[in-house]
């Protein structure tokens, strides 16, 4: 195989793990896990907060009842395989870049 096609291949998987790098960002900014609350919110309140076992809730602007410390969960393990998809890009592009030139 020639040295040109190993640097191509090594180039366009940067590329894919850079894109699924960006999947997941952008799946982690819009992500929402929804609450099983079922009680009603007092008016003009979109947030609400609870003692005990039920963590702090939010009305989103189309009416769906958000559970905000799963919805941090699940953003933060989309931007840890974000993060990792980002780091094999890097490492990648850094192979490429090495590769000795044909």
């Amino acid at each position: 195989m020639r040295m040109e096609s190993v640097t191509s291949i090594v180039t366009y998987a940067s590329a894919l793990a850079a894109f699924v790098a960006a999947l997941f960002w952008w799946w982690a900014s819009v992500a929402t896990v929804e609450s099983d609350y079922d009680g009603a919110f007092p008016q003009g309140v979109t947030y609400l907060t609870f003692h005990g076992g039920r963590g702090p809730i939010q009305r989103a602007k189309n009416g769906k009842i958000i559970d905000i410390t799963a919805t941090t969960a699940w953003q933060g393990r989309l931007n840890s395989f974000a993060a990792q998809a980002a780091a094999v890009a890097a490492v990648l592009q850094g192979v490429a870049i090495m590769l000795p030139k044909a």
